[in-house]
């Protein structure tokens, strides 16, 4: 294809975030676009985040770059070096800089960032810095080596970092921060007060609750005088007080802005062709500044460029991972309480060690690790799928000494999540090692990973190390061999295998003809071997209590509706009925159904008979079915809401699983799957991934009941659908469930399983 014929693709921008986008289109069409590179700078792309690296010495300005400029000549890509754009005419489809126009197919903003400058006196002297690009970099190390003192304003992870690495550089370093406490956006009390003792014994020094009034000196700095009337001498001063989204062309082009670009879920902005990714686009309110929510987006955003849409960006759970003066701290999603949370957490004075656990629910909402944060990946995985815990697995949590990821490394699937950041795999990696990459530079080279942020090199580190040590065969997809538990040497696929072969459907025989270790098993086997014996032989199966003992003795009973729906009778009647029992209280879960919480023993037949609710079900995890909140009143949803709940009320699933039916074009907060009406078709995501659509709601229901059913039939226990998608490979599944015979005979036999899951358990009505 000749370049007069390909699109013309223009990015403003050539930062990670806009390169990124480049190298995920290359990817998938390398030959579809013309690409041109407007940037600002004049140097070629390099990993802003390590720029504090370099300051600190350890890294080179050669050794950020992310691509030379024979990388741009290969791929045939034009970079405009030190030249900006002004202005879009989305009408001519032209981009305007300050050295001429030129003509665009599609145009995607990446302007990244700029540091926010605070508004006071003094501030246009010499010696007041940004701590931002590459030049930024190279005049503070030129002022470190002629002064001595310097103020730091901003107790952010920008600012830390900025006086981390003056300080190497032997400069006397104060920070000032306005807040009571340092990183208050990522930190704790606890966690910033040890992470500002630590950098206090290293010699920088804060002032915390000050504002900065003016900067003194006559044309060069020479301190800092505050609010509260205080002074500070500095030679210099640095900038550190945050940044804020480069919006200043698109509000130029009358492009709509808030604090960003605003972008819906394909990174398209409201102006035909032009798109906007990374620090300067806004999504559903949030502008990311962290490498992993700007690579999703460039992923997505390459697809959609590609004419390949089917992925949607929803939103990233933030997670940050630092290592400041030789202190490892790490926090992802949620770090204060609220009435809704449990707080689980321990501190270790002695060692420095803290550990802090946020629960919604049953589900990990945020953790704070100072330390040791070794634990970092497992939390942030359960974090990002919202996975319900039980209370023992909760304290587990707590009291885990940090070494899990060493010691479960094997046991890891191929597709767990190594790096986040580029999205890479234990399997890639184990490939690149596999290859004869036995360094972790060239497994940064090969697979990009610990190339962004460096959180995850101590994780890729074990791993080399197991290889190391010879163990690369056994960490190579032992995930299908390790044993079911500590009660027997069979795998989880071997186990079920028996259940299938030999009918063990009750627990005793096959803890007995499987030669148990412990013939009374642990609550993993138990609760592994009951689902396979309900999933081969609904029939036969033993059928445990419908509800959940909790630890004190008493049940929690969830009660089979529309999640987050009532109506009034039913209300009613839930109230009347706590009312009458004393039930402690009436709650709703995680994810919006009503549980009657502390009931005891004696009165669960009782709640069964007046609910209809069967008092015994199949062994396994429940379907929850939702609809949008704005669209409750939409008859063809509810009608296929209704149906999906009336199915699916008591078969069991080998993990919790949601389907969401949705009018908008986008993924429900907790949703696994949702199922959306545009206006040609129904549409069906599995997490943010389209797997299909239909033209119609029969042919939607038909279809989600036999994917669901094939989830059943072949997914590990405990395995949720996205994972199980990932490893089935989603063509697979497709060809599966879009086979009119195979779909058919998924049907039939979930029709089968229904029946026998429904016997004698007529059920309170629908909402």
């Amino acid at each position: 294809m000749g370049s007069e014929s390909r699109q013309r693709l223009v990015l403003i921008g050539n930062g990670m975030a806009g390169v990124r986008v480049v190298e995920e289109v290359l990817k998938l069409a390398p030959r579809q676009f013309a690409i041109t590179i407007l940037s600002e700078e004049d140097r070629p792309s390099y990993n802003r985040i390590l720029l504090s690296s370099v300051l600190q010495g350890k890294q080179t300005l050669h050794s950020i770059g992310i691509h030379p400029f024979q990388w741009y000549v290969d791929h045939g890509i034009e970079l405009r070096l030190g030249e900006e754009a002004t202005r879009i005419d989305p009408v001519a489809q032209k981009v305007y800089t300050d050295k001429g126009e030129l003509a665009y197919d599609k145009l995607v903003i990446a302007t990244g960032s700029e540091p926010f400058v605070l508004p006071v006196p003094g501030v246009e002297k010499e010696g007041v810095f940004v701590f931002r690009t590459i030049r930024d970099c190279e005049r503070l190390t030129e002022w470190a080596t002629r002064y001595q003192k310097a103020a730091v304003i901003g107790g952010g992870l920008l600012g830390l970092e900025a006086a981390q690495g003056l300080a190497h550089l032997g400069v006397d370093v104060s920070v000032i921060h306005l807040s009571d406490r340092i990183m208050e956006r990522q930190l704790d009390e606890t966690a910033a007060r040890l992470l500002k003792q630590s950098l206090e014994s290293k010699g920088i020094r804060f002032l915390l609750q000050k504002q900065t009034a003016e900067i003194s000196g006559e044309e060069r700095v020479t301190g800092l005088r505050f609010q509260d009337g205080t002074t500070l001498s500095a030679d210099f001063v640095v900038m550190a007080a945050g940044v804020q989204p480069n919006i200043a062309i698109a509000k130029e082009s009358n492009i709509p802005t808030k604090r960003g670009i605003v972008v819906d879920d394909r990174l398209r902005t409201d102006v035909s062709g032009v798109y906007a990714v990374g620090e300067c686009a806004e999504h559903n309110g949030i502008s990311y500044g962290l490498v992993a929510p700007l690579y999703e987006q460039a992923k997505v955003l390459a697809r959609e460029l590609c004419g390949l849409p089917g992925l949607y960006y929803n939103g990233t759970v933030l997670a940050t991972q630092l290592k400041i003066s030789g202190v490892n701290v790490f926090s992802a999603g949620e770090t204060t309480c609220s009435r809704s949370c449990t707080v689980l957490k321990t501190l270790n004075e002695i060692t420095g060690q803290y550990k802090k656990l946020l629960f919604k629910g049953n589900c990990l909402a945020g953790a704070v690790l100072f330390g040791d944060t070794r634990q970092s990946d497992q939390l942030w995985q359960l974090i990002w799928a919202n996975t319900p815990l039980s209370d023992d697995e909760k304290t587990q949590l707590l009291t885990e000494d940090g070494t899990a990821f060493e010691r479960e490394l094997a046991s890891l699937p191929a597709s767990h999540l190594i790096c986040n950041c580029n999205a890479v795999s234990k399997g890639d990696i184990m490939s690149a090692i596999a290859a004869g990459q036995h360094t972790i530079a060239q497994i940064k080279a090969g697979t990009k990973a610990a190339s962004s942020c460096g959180g995850c090199e101590v994780r890729v580190a074990a791993m080399l190390e197991s290889f190391k040590h010879g163990q690369l065969l056994a960490t190579f997809d032992i995930a299908e061999r390790k044993p079911l538990c500590p009660c027997t040497s069979l795998t989880e696929q071997q186990v079920a295998q028996s259940i299938a072969e030999k009918r063990l459907v009750v627990f005793s025989d096959m803890s007995e003809k499987l030669g148990w270790k412990n013939k009374n098993g642990c609550r993993v086997c138990r609760e592994v071997s009951a689902y396979y014996a309900g999933l081969f032989f609904p029939g036969g199966a033993p059928k445990e209590r419908n509800g959940k003992q909790e630890n004190d003795g008493s049940y929690t009973i969830t009660l089979p509706h529309i999640a987050g729906r009532l109506s009034t009778d039913q209300l009613k009647q839930f109230a009347l009925m706590a009312e009458e029992l004393q039930v402690p209280r009436i709650d709703f879960s995680a994810r919006n159904q009503v549980q009657l919480k502390g009931l005891t023993e004696k009165q669960l037949p009782y709640v069964f008979e007046q609910l209809d609710m069967p008092p015994a079900v199949l062994a396994g995890k429940r379907l929850q079915v939702a609809i949008d909140d704005s669209h409750y009143n939409w008859p063809e949803g509810r009608h296929l809401a209704e149906r999906l709940l009336d199915l699916f009320n008591c078969v069991p699933f080998p993990m919790e699983t949601e389907v969401c039916v949705t009018l908008a074009a986008r993924r429900h907060e907790l949703a696994a799957i949702r199922l959306s009406r545009s206006p040609l078709n129904w549409e069906v995501a599995i997490g943010s991934e389209l797997f299909c659509s239909n033209d119609s709601v029969e042919g939607t229901f038909q279809l989600v009941c036999a994917l669901l059913q094939y989830f059943r039939q072949s997914a590990q226990y405990s395995e949720n659908i996205h994972a199980w998608l990932v490893r089935k490979g989603a063509v697979h599944v497709r060809e599966v469930v879009f086979d009119a015979a195979c779909q058919a005979k998924l049907n039939k036999q979930l029709a089968e399983i229904t029946a026998v899951s429904h016997e004698h358990a007529e059920r309170m009505p629908v909402v």
